[in-house]
């Protein structure tokens, strides 16, 4: 995305930004890429959707991005501040700002605290309320979700999934963040209450002016809750748009292997399909990362590796397009 006079500045954006893990194993080391040269930029108010296959990085991105992970290379910034080296008093000054709905409401839910603590914990922690007020606090959030006050004293156990997405988004949402990554937040949920829950989250978006990188797989989802989509390949970005212009006029092959496959968004057309399965992010492949799997792939796919560029009003990072 590029910055003229006429785009609002970003809210967060990074540049370069990769993440790495070592994994230890009986032959030593091995440096697993799991995130490389990601430039994006996310304006205040809006929604950015990632979507992608498992394991592409996703979900390591969207920590980045808050912080839970460290960027290996590059840069993360938040209101125009390197926030990726950041630590001590300063990080958990900015922990309020950039928060994460976890996929999993139950794993990310302490069974062992009521839905008062759960909730309280972090605006006691970080000065947003008293002892004495805590318990309005609790209650405003609760009724924004629409739970009622009597949550506060059950435990997690006690609710739906549904209900206890709704208070996993009520304690992000108690440290009032300016950037939320809602990181798969319906993947787990009944197909019955998945609306709901997005649309509550679309609600509170613009109720409370919120920014969201939305990660998911759904890709009818990403189409409903976004202004942008990134799609997402072997831990880079492919291409970047507007969600209009990725819905009707994909420019890669992958974007456009995986609307085929969504049936749900009212595609008529038909992408040729994929074949092998998904390269290994140790060893890729040479050049394009998605050439050993691409339908369309030339001799200069293996050589070069594509950038992102600026193709029919959005980026793409293909040499065919």
């Amino acid at each position: 995305m590029t910055i003229t006079d006429r785009t609002p500045k970003p809210l967060l954006s990074t540049r370069g930004a990769s993440v790495e893990f070592t994994v230890r194993g009986r032959r030593g080391k091995t440096v697993v890429p799991a995130v490389q040269d990601i430039d994006l930029d996310i304006v205040p108010g809006e929604t950015l959707g990632l979507v992608g296959e498992s394991g592409c990085g996703k979900s390591t991105l969207g920590r980045a991005l808050v912080r839970l992970v460290d960027v290996t290379r590059g840069s993360v910034e938040f209101e125009g501040q390197d926030i990726s080296g950041l630590k001590g008093k300063e990080l958990r000054g900015l922990r309020r700002h950039l928060q994460l709905v976890f996929q999993d409401p139950m794993s990310s839910l302490n069974p062992r605290l009521k839905v008062r603590d759960l909730i309280g914990e972090a605006p006691l922690v970080h000065g947003l309320a008293t002892k004495d007020s805590l318990d309005d606090l609790v209650t405003t959030a609760l009724e924004r979700v629409g739970l009622p006050r009597s949550a506060a004293d059950r435990y997690p156990h006690q609710f739906s999934g549904g209900q206890r997405q709704r208070i996993g988004i009520a304690r992000a949402l108690a440290l009032e963040p300016r950037f939320v990554v809602a990181d798969e937040p319906v993947s787990a949920l009944d197909v019955s209450v998945q609306s709901q829950v997005v649309n509550l989250l679309v609600e509170l978006q613009r109720d409370l002016g919120l920014t969201y990188l939305f990660v998911a797989h759904d890709l009818a989802v990403v189409d409903y809750v976004s202004d942008r989509v990134a799609v997402m390949y072997l831990g880079r970005i492919v291409e970047i748009g507007t969600d209009e212009d990725i819905r009707e006029r994909p420019r890669h092959p992958y974007t456009r292997a995986l609307l085929a496959a969504a049936p749900q968004i009212g595609r008529r057309e038909v992408a040729p399909p994929l074949s092998g399965d998904v390269p290994s992010v140790v060893n890729p492949p040479s050049g394009c990362p998605f050439r050993t799997r691409c339908p369309l792939a030339e001799p200069q796919c293996a050589e070069t590796r594509p950038e992102l560029r600026l193709v029919d009003r959005h980026q793409v990072a293909c040499h065919l397009a």
